[in-house]
């Protein structure tokens, strides 16, 4: 079960994602497979593609930690955006928990940037005058646009 807390106030809401599972066996015992049954509230999102953002089958290509970790960032704030999204670098960083130096983390930034690796997305660095960290901009590439 998943439980969502408010912060004003107290509320304790409680769903599970699954609400059945049996496990399938052949005549011997042999296990042959897992059904499950999901809430009818899961299922209907999933069906409806506006509820639901896919993750790009070249997403499980990516083999650094920073790079699997970005293309969720991205896809989660990106997402359906035309015009994309930004966060400085320094937002990044303290966001992703990463215990290499800062100096580091924002090379392996531009490195990814420099390889274009988040699949789907179009990555970009910009200095803004007054801000001392670099913004790290992405926007979805069309499919059509892809290679």
């Amino acid at each position: 079960a998943t439980s969502i807390r408010e912060t004003t106030g107290r509320r304790l809401h409680r769903f599970s994602w699954i609400n059945e599972w049996k496990e399938l066996a052949d005549a011997s015992g042999t296990p042959l497979g897992i059904e499950l049954i999901l809430p009818d509230w899961f299922f209907a999102g999933v069906l409806d593609a506006a509820l639901v953002l896919t993750i790009d089958p070249a997403y499980f290509r990516l083999t650094g930690g920073i790079e699997r970790w970005l293309y969720r960032l991205v896809r989660k704030h990106g997402g359906r955006q035309p015009g994309g999204w930004q966060f400085d670098f320094q937002h990044l960083y303290r966001k992703s928990g990463s215990v290499a130096r800062y100096y580091d983390f924002a090379a392996d930034l531009r490195a990814i940037v420099a390889r274009q690796a988040l699949p789907g997305y179009m990555l970009g660095i910009e200095q803004v005058c007054g801000i001392s960290s670099p913004l790290l901009t992405f926007r979805p590439v069309p499919p059509t646009a892809r290679g």
